[in-house]
């Protein structure tokens, strides 16, 4: 993972990621993270702390071929996967119980935006 200079025009790798790709990824400012969920068939959320650049694994989510995550105020993360069709809503705190199906019979489910204040997603299609 890259960290992008925009004024000096220059990168720095923050995170080696050689082991998997990122199909999308977060900014959790009040936790000073970067959170992200893998392009594989059985996709993993990490962090990746901006205090120490270290690598964690905050939650399998058993479900296949997620693509692209975001995060409401509450710590909640959000996914679409191609496999379902389905929008699920993930809990790091509740465990493999926070898999929770929001909405499903999508034809895509990528790239979603959240906008917390008005508990509003936007799913390109």
């Amino acid at each position: 993972m890259y960290k992008v200079d925009i004024k000096k025009k220059r990168y720095d790798i923050l995170c080696n990621l050689d082991f998997v790709k990122s199909s999308g990824i977060v900014y959790d400012e009040k936790n000073k993270r970067l959170v992200f969920i893998t392009q594989t068939k059985s996709p993993k959320i990490y962090e990746i702390s901006l205090k120490d650049n270290r690598l964690k694994l905050l939650y399998d989510t058993g479900i296949g071929n997620c693509d692209g995550i975001t995060m409401d105020k509450k710590g909640y993360f959000y996914s679409g996967s191609w496999q379902t069709g389905n929008l699920y809503r993930f809990s790091i705190k509740e465990g493999a119980r926070g898999n929770t199906p929001i909405i499903s019979g999508l034809v895509t489910t990528v790239y979603s935006y959240i906008d917390s204040d008005n508990q509003t997603i936007a799913i390109p299609c």
